[in-house]
């Protein structure tokens, strides 16, 4: 008997339902994965008194208590938004927050002297700054970020330690961005040492974020999770108040916490208030860590399950945003990570910041624009640096004037709107052109002067005495020297020769950005004759602006002892720069003298200053006079204007 073939009709049912059935499931499932995706927010009185697991349960505080093998653990779930969301949020500023001295984030990074290479890794990578060419603001407004590294106060250095406190002291120069904190082991710990140096600043923040000098942040996810409201308590979006009041960290590895820890503003307080109450707490003497942060965690763990009061401090052990480095790269997680620690070689360091993507949080202020002679900015005014040298010697002769000394520059720079730019590369690599190391000074000139337009070049053992004297000033009175704008628009190099010296003093002079400028140092440069010459760059400099293709060029202050070279026998009431140049060593000099400035005292005016007299009748002083090199010099200066003040 053939068998017989169903109905169409019947095998088009059949499909139908089984379509209708597969659709129904797939709605289902999409229904319950949207509800356990989505975030709840949920009331702080409800969130002060909850706990929640590693499985996101959540039961009583009162319901069990914490132990020193069961840590409170929760996690950081980040929330994926575009690119216009985030800039959205990170942008968005209360009217409070554009305070003076308001900032987002607070960033202190603990490191050692010696860390300078790994420094220099964070600063470029982390926050796009690769030199001091154009400084930069540790505390720039627009990006709400103010950073400094921090680092224990040392005494003293053996012998074979000098090279790195000499290298420690140029980077300390230079970056402005370094603190040396006094600590005493035996009195407190180092976070307690941090966290009080915190509360002395005079700025406001929302989150304070200490890390280690090994440890890598992911600040623009940082900063999209906080600002954007994107911090996940388990299911729970934290509330402001929560966000004020957060401790989070990792805190299940007992050295954790010194790779990263992020605190609001409010639980600072809360903390610094609480430590005797931390520090003699059972729970936290029983732990074996030191860190005052993660005994605060286990402190206020314990009040929060004892349920004996209100807590305002919210607590989060974070073992998914917050990693040890695991020696693999394929082993962190580009999408949940924000803070990597324990990366001991540099390569990986910089290996993570492509794999995390970590953009940088630029900081450096915008270059000024490079200028043609005599144009001006949008407000007006010239774009001027105060250059100077930040090389200790190997010698260390100005190892205890060197920090005093240029801060003296950097506050006249401050008053006065100027850019500060000490170096100390280009006299380290002196040794590798085969030239005497003062020659650094031409390199460091020529290396800053295309980004300013004009430049003034003041020694390290010179001290800037009248800080209310500017810049401006001096060319206002310059232009009007030479006969007017026209006429000054063809000076370039302005410097001064004293009495009494046989040539050019090369420690202060002003140099403009212009083509002249650049060829002038081109010239110098190739004066190889100098290069361990007796007065080495300031002589090739004094050769090349009597020939007749640069003399022009010169604006030289023949004779002059006060515009803005003076030396300290010479000195009268109101002199701009006072230039220690003994032979020896002028450390003492100059810390001598930066200690009156702060009294106020002015150095012994020369009219009535019997050593000035002996100066001037030095055997030595009549003997260069009468130098045949100088004399030639001479000769080929305009005799009238050798009796003048100025050759123009």
């Amino acid at each position: 008997m053939a068998s017989q073939e169903p109905s169409p009709y019947l095998l088009r049912g059949i499909w139908s339902t089984r379509k209708l059935y597969i659709y129904a499931t797939a709605f289902i499932a999409i229904f319950i994965i949207f509800l356990l995706t989505s975030p709840k927010i949920v009331p702080d009185s409800i969130l002060e008194h909850t706990v929640i697991d590693d499985e996101g349960n959540v039961f009583s505080p009162s319901s069990e208590q914490i132990t020193n093998d069961s840590p409170i653990n929760e996690t950081i779930t980040p929330v994926a938004g575009n690119e216009e969301e985030f800039q959205e949020a990170t942008n968005e500023i209360d009217s409070e927050e554009e305070e003076e001295g308001y900032y987002k984030f607070l960033l202190l990074i603990n490191s050692n002297i010696g860390d300078s290479s790994r420094r220099k890794l964070i600063r470029e990578w982390v926050f796009g700054i690769r030199d001091t060419l154009v400084p930069f603001n540790s505390g720039q407004k627009q990006k709400s970020i103010y950073y400094r590294f921090l680092t224990r106060k040392r005494g003293s250095f053996k012998k074979h330690e000098q090279e790195i406190r000499r290298e420690f002291l140029s980077e300390f120069i230079e970056f402005d961005d370094i603190v040396e904190l006094e600590y005493d082991e035996k009195e407190e710990g180092w976070q307690e040492v941090t966290l009080r140096w915190s509360n002395s600043l005079d700025i406001t923040y929302d989150h304070l974020v200490v890390i280690d000098i090994h440890t890598l942040i992911n600040f623009e996810k940082l900063q999209q999770m906080i600002s954007g409201s994107l911090i996940i308590r388990g299911q729970q979006a934290l509330t402001r108040e929560q966000k004020d009041n957060l401790l989070w960290g990792s805190f299940s590895n007992l050295d954790a916490d010194e790779m990263a820890v992020v605190i609001g503003s409010a639980a600072v307080d809360t903390i610094m208030d609480s430590l005797f109450e931390i520090s003699e707490s059972p729970i936290a003497e029983s732990i074996n860590s030191s860190n005052v942060l993660t005994k605060a965690y286990y402190y206020f763990s314990d009040q929060i399950h004892k349920a004996e009061t209100t807590i305002p401090i919210h607590l989060i052990n974070d073992n998914s945003g917050i990693v040890e480095w695991p020696n693999a790269i394929e082993s962190v997680s580009p999408e949940s990570t924000i803070f990597v620690g324990h990366i001991f070689q540099d390569g990986e360091f910089v290996e993570l910041v492509s794999w995390l993507n970590v953009s940088k949080a630029f900081i450096r202020s915008p270059p000024p624009p490079i200028r043609s002679d005599e144009s001006e900015n949008k407000n007006g005014s010239l774009s001027i640096a105060i250059v100077t040298s930040s090389f200790v010697y190997k010698d260390m002769c100005m190892v205890d004037a060197v920090v005093p000394a240029a801060d003296n520059k950097r506050e006249y720079a401050e008053k006065h709107g100027y850019y500060f730019v000490p170096r100390s590369a280009e006299f380290a690599q002196q040794t590798l052109r085969h030239r005497k190391t003062v020659w650094g000074k031409v390199d460091a000139v020529e290396k800053t002067l295309p980004h300013y337009d004009w430049l003034f070049w003041v020694d390290m053992d010179a001290v800037i005495f009248n800080q209310e004297i500017t810049i401006e000033s001096l060319l206002e009175n310059f232009t009007s020297i030479v006969g007017g704008p026209e006429a000054f628009s063809q000076k370039h190099f302005i410097v001064a020769k004293p009495i009494g010296d046989k040539m050019i003093n090369a420690g202060v002079f002003l140099l403009r950005n212009s083509e002249w400028s650049r060829r002038f140092l081109r010239e110098v440069q190739g004066r190889k004759d100098q290069y361990f010459g007796k007065f080495f760059e300031q002589r090739a400099m004094w050769d090349v602006i009597n020939e007749d293709e640069w003399k022009d060029g010169a604006l030289l202050l023949l004779n002059d002892d006060h515009t803005f070279n003076t030396f300290p026998k010479r000195y009268k009431h109101g002199d701009f720069i006072v230039h220690f140049a003994p032979d020896g060593c002028p450390a003492a000099p100059v810390i001598e003298a930066l200690n009156k400035l702060q009294d106020g005292p002015e150095l012994q005016e020369d009219q009535d200053d019997p050593e000035l007299q002996e100066d001037q009748d030095d055997p030595e002083l009549q003997e260069d006079q009468d130098d045949p090199e100088l004399l030639a010099d001479q000769e080929s200066l305009d005799p009238e204007l050798l009796e003048s003040n100025f050759r123009i």
